[in-house]
């Protein structure tokens, strides 16, 4: 662990909003580890990825549409289309498809529930996880403490490692624990 943050959590004061932890300064792999009282962390599409549509409404063609999007197919399918027609046609297409399909503006489902006892932890790889997806941590009805620690490992080149507290671990492959 290189950057471990802790960001405890009491059951009144609950994390429920939906959030990722992509900083720049950090790199692909973040580490989560429950300790105390159990929680719950949810995980979810990015609206924007999930929908096709930024918050404005912008529907961006050239966009990647990820696995389980809504749509993904008609979106995918539309998209080939750009560039091949005037833009004002390809507009209407994109207005019938989501006229045709008014589930799939409304909010995206959650795709995967954790639920955490004391030691836990869940690791986030990859620099997708937190460019697609975002999580939150719900605490238990139970009162306790829930402390998980968050341990994001801070990418090659982002800090100036001089001025910085440093500590040195043994270097690993990637993708072996």
């Amino acid at each position: 662990m290189n950057n471990p943050y802790s960001q405890g959590a009491l059951t009144d004061v609950r994390f429920t909003q939906y959030h990722d932890d992509g900083e720049e300064s950090l790199g692909p792999v973040i580490a989560t580890l429950s300790l105390g009282g159990s929680a719950t962390m949810t995980f979810k599409m990015k609206d924007r990825y999930y929908k096709g549509l930024t918050k404005t409404g912008r529907y961006n063609p050239m966009e990647f549409v990820p696995p389980g999007a809504a749509l993904y197919n008609e979106r995918r399918a539309l998209n080939q289309l750009y560039g091949t027609m005037p833009n004002a046609q390809f507009d209407i297409l994109r207005r019938q498809m989501y006229a045709n399909n008014p589930a799939a503006l409304k909010s995206n489902p959650v795709l995967v529930t954790a639920h955490l006892l004391h030691g836990d932890i869940i690791i986030m790889n990859g620099a997708a996880m937190q460019k697609y997806y975002v999580v939150s941590n719900v605490d238990a009805a139970v009162q306790h403490l829930s402390e998980p620690l968050t341990n994001p490992i801070i990418a090659q080149g982002c800090v100036d490692w001089q001025s910085s507290f440093r500590v040195d671990l043994p270097s690993h492959q990637e993708g072996v624990c």
